[in-house]
């Protein structure tokens, strides 16, 4: 499967784990929220197994799971959590686009 490909499963997969667990905490029900970071240390640390195996998509699942960990945390009313996520979202989504960029630079 092409890299660029398997790059946009990884976001429709995030998305959709996004949308759910959104919607399994705006019911209030608390196992919502237990639910939703089950889900989330999954989808982490599939991307740190990923890493682990030079596989540079989990750049993207860590950066792309940062910003639902960002909204957990704002729901439990956690603002350093929400700072270490975003720090992390640009930190791991700088990691997967340097590549990338360095690529179409030395293309052009």
């Amino acid at each position: 499967m092409p890299a660029r490909s398997t790059a946009i499963h990884i976001l429709v997969l995030g998305t959709v784990t996004a949308v759910a667990s959104s919607i399994q905490v705006a019911t209030r029900e608390s196992i919502g929220l237990v639910t939703w970071a089950w889900m989330l240390t999954t989808w982490q640390l599939l991307a740190i197994w990923l890493l682990s195996r030079d596989r540079a998509v989990g750049w993207l699942i860590g950066s792309v799971v940062q910003a639902s960990w960002a909204v957990y945390g704002a729901l439990t009313s956690q603002p350093a959590f929400i700072a270490g996520c975003c720090v992390s979202l640009i930190i791991q989504g700088k990691a997967w686009l340097r590549p990338r960029l360095d690529r179409e630079a030395t293309d052009q």
